[in-house]
């Protein structure tokens, strides 16, 4: 049972495959300004950025499809926006 939200939007990142290090990096410098932290097993098959929510959603879905156009083998979704029925929880408002 959720008490209570944080602040911040959970976005992830998976692949197949291992996501080449450089890569994440280049993942990781435009959110680190927008306030976020990204952070990333060894294994590098999957990412989790925290970013806080005041960041907004157009930012925080302009470097998504900016950096998941340049990496299409990479699939995303948000962590805590949407509830089991896909509709948005309305949190943030």
């Amino acid at each position: 049972m959720v008490v209570e939200r944080g602040p911040n939007v959970a976005v992830h990142f998976y692949s197949a495959s291992a996501i080449p290090e450089p890569d994440l990096r280049e993942l990781q410098e435009p959110f680190v300004r927008a306030g976020a932290i990204v952070e990333w097993p060894e294994q590098r098959r999957f990412a989790v950025v925290t970013v806080p929510v005041d960041a907004g959603f157009p930012q925080i879905e302009a470097i998504v499809e900016d950096w998941i156009g340049r990496h299409p083998e990479v699939e995303w979704n948000y962590g805590n926006v949407y509830g089991d029925d896909g509709e948005p929880l309305g949190w943030w408002a």
